[in-house]
């Protein structure tokens, strides 16, 4: 039975061992199928590993130019400012080398002057900044820039002198048209960049001006001051004191307050003599006209002079519309940023600055241009501006360029105030009305910014009010001695107002007058003529030295009134004399609109007016 069975299986193995082969074959030829696919598959792997180590790569490089980039982009705007600041634009150079001096000159020379202000910067920036990078092309265009600059400042330097040329060759020019209208409204920009940038040809034009200014000047103040002498010989004045009284009737005008020739003690009083009228030989004029006119034409023309000098002469610095420093430190900031940026090829995140930060960095007010310099119509104009708070040197210099001009004009000033104030000198009034302008004009030239005129000026007050204080002395020394000794010498042909105001001199004569009651009226009316004068010259502040001087001559007049008196037998004439002259005194003294506000004035009638009371209240008493 097992035989059988096994020989039924051997026989199907047999019948099947084809199968059985085939199916071992394939076994086989799968299994070597398995491992060329398992070959194969580790190639891949392998070939896969290589293209992510390449993808890797990519990836980094990919960074890397992300980051350059970014950075190309952060320094272009700080690269396009540093090329358009070092870049001379060809018209420029066209201007400046070909073309003479015009209007188109005034925005070259800003232009140009900025460039020179960025090409030296960022040309020397290595010297001065630790960390930058020094820019060989703005080294390499300095040569260029300097060549300009020479060839603008040697152009300028012969334009301004040939402006000059009017001043040196005929005193008729303007010179202040010349000043406002050319110097500053004009060509000012032009010498503040000699100043800045050529200093020796600015000295050298500053020299030229000031030989053409004092030739100008001193031709022309020589020749006026020559045509007031004239005048000044046609007439001549001299004092007379108070106490010196004419026994002959006096015109009752020679007791008026003459307004007309006080009011040249103010500046804004008569206009003032011009050369011309001198040639006319019937010409005259009092004293203190002729004084007038020489310190208001001196006024106008050093304080005209001296606000152009402060105005052209002074040094202002450079002022850039945008920083050189912002653009060249931004632009070695971005350089070095990149560099170390660059310098890193791995990393996960972008290394570059955000989008806003790629925009245009400037502000937008940073493109504001240098502040344009005010117009000016005329020199009035220029004497009005506010004076620039000052360095001492800056001041000093500019006061140093107008002595160079002036110092040989003021002489011929002198010479003629001299000759005005000569012995025996002028009468009182009109000597105190010149103290009054001087006093006016000192004002009025600090108000101008005019220092270096308020010395001059000063010197004139001390030469001025010594002459005033002695003629006020002997006036009450002449009235003390008419009191005292009862009678005096004769003023001549001219007394009264004269007296005070002088008159045109034909001699004196002498003799003696007796002392009545018509001496003492004339005398005080001379007082309350010279008491009216005083005040219509004076404010209501207080002047001790001029006032205490009035109230020594109204004690003397007060005691000549009371000698006289005296000499009255009857008592009741003797007061009624007293009250007479004191009404007369008070009639006089109130007749004046000045004399009702000014203290003094009111005072001086409080004076009187006791003094009338008391002599009625005698008269009263003697009736009885």
């Amino acid at each position: 039975m097992d035989a059988s069975n096994d020989s039924t299986i051997d026989g199907t193995i047999t019948s099947r061992a084809k199968d059985f082969v085939e199916l071992h074959e394939q076994v086989e030829s799968s299994l070597a199928l398995l491992s060329s696919l398992e070959s194969f598959l580790g190639t891949f792997q392998n070939d896969l590993k290589s293209v992510s180590g390449h993808i890797a790569d990519l990836q980094a490089r990919s960074k890397d130019f992300d980051t350059r980039l970014r950075g190309r982009r952060k320094i272009a705007l700080p690269l396009a400012d540093l090329l358009t600041e070092i870049t001379i634009p060809p018209q420029l150079v066209t201007t400046i080398l070909d073309t003479p001096i015009s209007d188109s000159w005034i925005a070259s020379i800003k232009q140009l002057e900025g460039l020179l202000d960025s090409i030296s910067t960022h040309a020397t920036a290595s010297k001065t900044t630790a960390d930058a990078v020094s820019v060989k092309a703005a080294r390499d265009l300095e040569g260029v820039a300097e060549g300009l600059r020479i060839a603008a400042a040697t152009k300028i330097r012969a334009h301004f002198i040939s402006l000059l040329h009017p001043i040196r060759t005929s005193v008729t020019t303007n010179l202040h048209v010349i000043q406002t209208s050319i110097f500053i409204n004009k060509y000012l920009p032009l010498f503040q960049f000699l100043q800045r940038r050529a200093k020796g040809t600015a000295d050298e034009f500053r020299a030229a001006y000031v030989r053409s200014a004092k030739l100008y000047y001193e031709t022309g103040m020589r020749r006026y001051t020559r045509s007031l002498g004239y005048v000044k010989t046609r007439v001549t004045e001299t004092p007379s004191l108070i106490g010196n009284v004419g026994s002959g009737p006096e015109p009752e005008s020679s007791f008026k307050v003459d307004d007309e020739r006080l009011s040249h003690g103010k500046i804004d009083g008569p206009s003032v003599m011009l050369a011309y009228q001198a040639d006319d030989k019937a010409y005259l004029a009092p004293v203190e006209a002729i004084y007038r006119s020489a310190l208001l034409v001196l006024l106008d023309n050093t304080s005209a002079e001296y606000a152009f000098i402060r105005q052209f002469f002074r040094v202002e610095p450079f002022r850039r519309s945008t920083p050189v420093q912002t653009a060249t430190s931004a632009f070695h900031k971005r350089l070095a940023s990149l560099e170390k940026a660059s310098a890193s090829t791995n990393g996960g995140a972008s290394v570059g600055p955000p989008r806003s930060e790629l925009e245009d960095p400037r502000s937008p007010g940073a493109d504001s241009e240098t502040p344009v310099t005010p117009r000016f119509d005329n020199i009035a104009d220029l004497r009005g501006t506010a004076a620039p708070k000052e360095d001492p040197e800056v001041r000093k210099m500019l006061e140093g360029v107008w002595k160079q001009i002036f110092d040989p004009v003021l002489p011929y000033f002198q010479t003629l105030i001299g000759t005005l104030i000569a012995p025996p000198g002028p009468p009182l009034i009109p000597l105190l009305t010149m103290i009054r302008l001087t006093d006016s004009v000192l004002a009025e030239a600090s108000t101008r910014g005019c220092a270096p005129l308020e010395s001059f000026l000063i010197g004139l007050k001390m030469q001025l009010w010594p002459l005033f204080q002695k003629g006020m002395s002997d006036n009450v020394d002449s009235l003390k001695k008419l009191a005292d000794n009862g009678g005096g010498s004769t003023a001549g042909a001219f007394s009264g107002f004269g007296a005070m105001f002088g008159a045109a001199s034909t001699g004196m004569s002498g003799g003696k007058t007796t002392v009545d009651e018509g001496v003492v009226a004339k005398v005080s009316m001379r007082y309350v003529t010279l008491f009216t004068s005083v005040i219509a010259l004076s404010g209501e502040e207080e002047e001790g030295m001029l006032f205490v001087n009035l109230q020594r001559m109204r004690t003397e007049l007060n005691r000549l009134i009371g000698i006289q008196a005296q000499r009255l037998k009857d008592p009741g004439q003797s007061a009624a004399f007293t009250a007479q002259m004191c009404d007369k005194l008070l009639t006089m003294l109130s007749s004046g609109e000045r004399l009702n506000i000014h203290p003094k004035a009111q005072a001086e009638m409080a004076f009187w007016r006791e003094r009338e009371e008391e002599a009625r209240r005698r008269m009263a008493s003697t009736r009885r």
